[in-house]
């Protein structure tokens, strides 16, 4: 069961920023959400399922364009793209719908 109070990964911040970008099961009615706001530019479909991916760095910028760019890059492709910044640090959260929304990390990445 999803509890708001647990922590799933906790980022150590001095001298940098976060960002996390994600899927979200509910709306501000508190009804079900409809996907889409988050596109695959591959191939022009949402993103699937309930994620979130966030970033910490040094540069919030680079916090902001990584937390949503990694979303919709192949895991496979990731570490290659967060070699460019160093000092970055990055983890995908999956929440598991069949499970009350119970999260877990799905990728991660530190430098």
């Amino acid at each position: 069961m999803f509890h708001p109070e647990t922590n799933v990964h906790k980022f150590d911040l001095r001298d940098a920023s976060l960002s996390t970008s994600g899927t979200a099961p509910f709306n501000e009615t508190g009804g079900p959400q409809n996907f889409g706001h988050i596109i695959n530019p591959r191939d022009g479909r949402p993103i699937e399922g309930y994620r979130t991916m966030s970033v910490a760095a040094p540069s919030a910028i680079d916090t902001e364009v990584l937390s949503t760019a990694l979303l919709v890059t192949p895991e496979a492709e990731r570490a290659e793209i967060l070699a460019g910044y160093p000092g970055t640090s990055a983890v995908e959260i999956l929440y598991e719908p069949r499970s009350q929304f119970t999260p877990r990390i799905q990728w991660r990445y530190d430098t």
